[in-house]
């Protein structure tokens, strides 16, 4: 199983930027579960940016986003059987997909709204309590976020509770460099809450060292 990742930024040689199954299980059972991941600006020189099965039997992919990936987000071997895979309530940009059930269930090809960190938009996103509950097995989100927040589970690896994930503090400070001076600094800190792990960022108006 691949379940609770980030996979982005990933440059393949050939089919399947960001992930690339191939095989046929022996017994004919299921042979990948794709849950609760976000899969996004990965490249293949061949097809299927993001995710690309070759000769595999079956695979379920739930709960996901497959978007803003090259040359196209998902794509299936012509020599498989396409119909063999399933895909529910995901978000899938440009994939060659079944259309109806019972190989697709509340999938939909919409822009999942990042907020520039693969995060979803709380109030914009249509990702935000639409995946299917069925589909979990951690408690928790890829930054240990507690789940399930609200009446369903969210699409992609994050857990957002609606409220603003960011917490930003104006910071007086006085910086001066080269005769440019400012006399504040936002500072951003996430996720919020925080958690074992919490990032901080500085943005400076001016060029300062």
């Amino acid at each position: 199983s691949i379940r609770n990742n980030l996979i982005t930024d990933n440059i393949a040689s050939g089919n399947g930027g960001g992930i690339m199954l191939s095989g046929y299980p022996s017994d004919g059972s299921l042979g990948t579960n794709i849950w609760n991941n976000t899969i996004a600006d990965n490249y293949a020189s061949g097809d299927g940016g993001g995710v690309y099965f070759d000769y595999l039997y079956k695979v379920l992919v739930a709960n996901s986003i497959i978007y803003n990936n090259s040359p196209n987000s998902l794509d299936q071997s012509t020599s498989g059987d396409v119909n063999t895979s399933t895909f529910n309530h995901c978000d899938i940009e440009d994939g060659n997909l079944p259309t109806t059930p019972p190989n697709n269930y509340g999938t939909f090809d919409d822009d999942p709204d990042f907020n520039g960190e693969h995060k979803v938009h709380a109030s914009t996103s249509p990702c935000i309590d639409a995946g299917n509950n069925s589909y979990y097995v951690e408690n928790y989100d890829i930054e240990g976020v507690d789940r399930i927040l609200n009446t369903y589970i969210d699409i992609g690896a994050f857990e957002n509770d609606g409220n603003n994930p960011y917490i930003i503090l104006p910071w007086n400070l006085s910086l001066q460099d080269n005769n440019k001076s400012a006399n504040s600094v936002e500072c951003t800190i996430y996720p919020n809450p925080f958690i074992s792990k919490t990032n901080i960022n500085l943005v400076l108006p001016v060029d300062c060292r």
